[in-house]
């Protein structure tokens, strides 16, 4: 049964109601909070969101959440995912088409940043708002390779507020787009202000909020204590 989300905006329709059940209480999960909020906004200002498991061209054994252009449509953006979590799980559960066991499993959820199932969503969440908001685009970022490019910056950025914005600590904050077995941040890179210290980051997040005129000062708003967009408007608020 098609659960509808939000204000309409965002619906989950999987494979089974035990399937729409969790996913639609991990989206509000999401949605709660001041992050999850400012990306159903920006969602609603341009289309809808499907949450699936079960659509041609989707995996639903995979672990990764995958927002996908070229299945969705002007007004319309799919994200495939499965949770794979206790409450909900598969026969047979793969990671990059390669079967993994469910202690491997367990692993990353448990100790990969930006991997729990909620975190997973929240970044595919913000790629399809950005799709919806013509914003979406994969430009390449030579001196940060590790993210491969400027849409999975945004993506990580606005997940670890997020994560940040729940009182998860470091070891949830990611610093590329690949999977990681140890934490990819320190105390120090998530302190107040220094992740803006580095030039290339400053100039993406003034991107970010360039892009984003009306969500970005929502998530300032966060109470994260990890939020390089709230540091940049008072940086800019300072030097003007």
């Amino acid at each position: 049964m098609t659960k509808i989300l939000d204000q309409n905006q965002i619906r989950v329709s999987g494979s089974s109601d035990q399937y729409d059940e969790e996913v639609a209480r991990i989206a509000n999960f999401v949605l709660r909070t001041v992050v999850g909020k400012a990306i159903a906004v920006k969602i609603k200002a341009h289309g809808e969101v499907w949450i699936t498991d079960d659509y041609n061209g989707i995996d639903s054994r995979e672990i990764n959440a995958d927002f996908q252009p070229s299945l969705s449509s002007k007004k319309m953006g799919i994200i495939g995912f499965h949770p794979h979590n206790h409450h909900l799980n598969t026969v047979e559960v793969v990671f990059n088409g390669n079967p993994i066991s469910p202690k491997q499993l367990e692993n990353i959820h448990k100790h990969s940043p930006g991997q729990k199932p909620d975190e997973i969503l929240c970044h595919e969440m913000l790629h399809a708002a950005r799709y919806l908001g013509g914003d979406y685009k994969k430009t390449p970022i030579p001196k940060m390779p590790e993210y491969e490019n400027e849409e999975e910056y945004f993506a990580i950025l606005v997940t670890n507020i997020y994560s940040s914005e729940l009182k998860r600590g470091v070891e949830s904050f990611r610093k590329s787009h690949h999977i990681a077995y140890k934490p990819e941040m320190n105390q120090v890179d998530v302190a107040p202000f220094v992740f803006l210290g580095d030039a290339e980051n400053r100039r993406l997040v003034e991107k970010f909020c360039d892009q984003h005129p009306t969500i970005a000062p929502m998530i300032a708003q966060s109470s994260a204590t990890f939020n390089p967009i709230r540091d940049y408007y008072a940086l800019a608020g300072a030097a003007g």
